[in-house]
């Protein structure tokens, strides 16, 4: 290490190390230009050196031959245009460096990562200078970096009069005009047309795209930028088409809804990097935490964040611009205190995982069934067990109890209502089943599997609602009929189950009313569902214990195009998609408007199980009868 040896007079706090050469940087403003100088002499006086050195560490070179643009000043409790000249030494901040790290690191080791950040944290700026330091010191480095249009990329060269600070590569032309010849090797080795940036010493490139649906596709890159990834209307789009192209995609934005953007931050297999306002060196100087006093949550606050908030006068704006909130960043349905206070009050772990096991052969078992109308209940029970698994797809809330027979089920003398979404059982989402305890007010039960097609789950909701049981022997179904809901509506009336739900269906021009099985989803219906359901929810009627289902309501958005309510991951999606799409929200809501109504709904008659009292009294009443009459 002896090649990098600097030896300033003095190690202030605010002075770097550089773990990986020895050198020293300086990172105070007020005594930057003196370090800098006499680091820029002995780079000027060893530049195989200085090479070696920068290529070893970002942030050495960054803070010693980077620069920026800076238009607005910020600090506690103000903001103001920059007085003077707008050029910046490049001196990144601790969160800056940790993301840097984080950034390289993913480029190294072949991952994809999401960077959601605060507005004015200089993000685009750090991603832009990581490429053009993979660039200037790795050899056949190839990056590629994307927006939403072309405009916002580049607008030509700026040799040519094409100056736009706001677009991508008149930030790297501008980095890249600063630094000096024996680091680029001159204007004869930099080629510099549309799109397009080449480095004669390395043989690296650095391509724009806008972020059309074939970005990438047919090339193979070092990494990819998507910039403002969340405000990309085809962001599900641009991720297949990059997934072969390159193994790292930086995906960079400040949250704009409940989207795809929000879905790449919340999957398990890809590194996430945060750069918040908070971490900021102005900003967040007076820093601290308060709980906020409708909600009970906790939150950051500062001088600064008080006075942006005063400017702000728009919930959304502060939401995504500031708190990187992706769920009320969009026009949310749910009421986000709403959501965040019902699952501190009632969310909990399920009392138990399992699976409930058909002992015979299922389809043996259907074909033996004449009519489930005409069968005990108890029949059915013989070949029903509750087991206990960790993997199995039911979860439960409620205490199992022995009931008459000695079977081991939910407690009977509650009412059961199902709410059920079908999915296609393709992997893509969940069919769910959700179990409302009308009596307790409150979800007891939920079936979620991805992998079950909608034939096979109406056969287990059918089961199910025998064990579940209650007074009259079945728990009500409910579920949409829309997509995949028809498979299951075919295979639920072939099994003769006798307590279903039916919706009131109002005269129409040619059609004489009446009641249709299952429920309709259209918009009006899905807004009188939804919107019931989050009154529920608001007024503890319904009580909603399963964590995922409450996190999966925070996601839900009216659509920006369209203004339907959907997930918000699911507004890119076509409509075919969206109606083979299954998840816990509707089932809860189905299940509380099923509920609501059953009580109008006639149950059907309950079986006298032959084994209980009144069924051993019938058998004699009967026997005894018909001696009578052989006399």
């Amino acid at each position: 290490m002896s090649q990098f040896q600097f030896n300033p007079l003095a190690y202030p706090k605010d002075r770097w190390a550089c773990p990986k050469t020895g050198l020293i940087v300086c990172k105070s403003v007020n005594e930057w230009s003196s370090d800098r100088l006499r680091l820029i002499e002995w780079a000027e006086a060893n530049p195989a050196s200085a090479i070696v050195a920068c290529r070893e560490s970002f942030t050495f070179w960054i803070n010693v031959f980077g620069w920026t643009y800076k238009v607005l000043q910020s600090g506690a409790g103000f903001r103001r245009a920059t007085v003077g000249s707008l050029d910046r030494p490049f001196l990144t901040w601790p969160v800056q460096d940790k993301a840097a790290a984080e950034i390289i690191n993913c480029i190294e080791t072949g991952q994809d990562c999401t960077i959601k950040k605060s507005r004015d944290m200089g993000a685009t700026w750090l991603i832009l200078a990581i490429a053009l330091h993979r660039c200037l010191f790795f050899p056949q480095t190839s990056v590629l970096i994307a927006s939403r249009k072309e405009e916002e990329v580049d607008k030509g060269d700026p040799k040519k009069g094409a100056n736009d600070p706001d677009t991508l590569f008149w930030k790297i032309d501008y980095m890249l005009s600063k630094l000096p010849d024996w680091m680029t090797g001159g204007a004869d080795s930099i080629n510099r047309t549309y799109m397009h940036i080449g480095f004669g010493t390395t043989d690296s490139v650095i391509d724009g795209e806008s972020t059309n649906a074939d970005l990438g596709r047919g090339g193979r890159r070092t990494f990819i930028m998507v910039d403002e990834a969340a405000a990309v209307a085809n962001l599900r789009s641009v991720d297949a088409a990059t997934t072969d192209s390159t193994s790292c995609r930086v995906f960079n934005s400040t949250p704009k809804g409940s989207s795809y953007f929000t879905k790449l931050c919340r999957s398990p297999h890809v590194r996430k990097v945060q750069l918040a306002w908070w971490d900021h060196p102005e900003k967040g100087q007076d820093r601290s935490v308060v709980k906020d006093e409708r909600t009970g949550l906790l939150k950051v606050t500062s001088s600064w964040y008080e006075a942006e908030c005063a400017r702000r006068v728009d919930p959304r704006n502060i939401a995504e611009n500031l708190d990187m909130d992706d769920t009320q960043s969009g026009w949310m349905f749910f009421d986000g205190p709403t959501i965040a206070k019902h699952t501190a009050l009632y969310v909990r772990p399920p009392r138990m995982t399992g699976t409930l096991v058909n002992r015979l052969d299922l389809a043996d078992a259907v074909l033996r069934w004449d009519s489930w109308v005409h069968q005990s209940p108890d029949k059915l029970l013989d070949v029903l067990e509750w087991r206990r698994d960790i993997k199995g797809a039911w979860k439960l809330w409620c205490t199992l109890e022995a009931d008459a027979d000695g079977i081991l089920r939910p407690r009977q003398d509650h009412t059961y209502v199902f709410g059920i979404d079908v999915s296609a059982g393709l992997g893509a989402s969940n069919s769910v089943i959700s179990v409302f305890d009308r009596d307790l007010g409150e979800k007891v039960a939920e079936f979620a599997d991805a992998y079950t097609s909608p034939e096979r789950l109406a056969e287990i909701a059918a089961l199910a609602g025998v064990w579940f049981g209650g007074p009259t022997g079945y728990a009500m179904l409910a579920w949409e009929t829309n997509g995949p809901g028809g498979a299951f509506t075919k295979r639920i009336k072939s099994l003769a189950y006798p307590y279903l739900y039916r919706a009131v269906r109002t005269a129409t021009r040619g059609n004489d009313s009446g009641d249709a099985l299952g429920w309709t989803s259209n918009r009006p219906n899905k807004e009188y569902l939804l919107g019931g359901y989050r009154t529920a929810l608001a007024r503890g009627d319904f009580i909603n214990r399963c964590a995922k289902a409450m996190e999966e309501a925070s996601r839900y958005v009216y659509g920006e195009s369209s203004g339907e309510i959907l997930p918000g991951e699911m507004q890119e999606e076509e409509g075919n998609a969206r109606a083979t799409h299954g998840d816990r929200v509707i089932a809860d809501a189905v299940a509380y408007e099923a509920a609501l109504k059953a009580p109008r709904i006639k149950p059907p008659e309950r079986p006298v199980p032959a084994r209980s009292f009144l069924g051993r009294r019938q058998r004699r009443k009967a026997e005894k009868s018909m001696l009578n009459d052989d006399e």
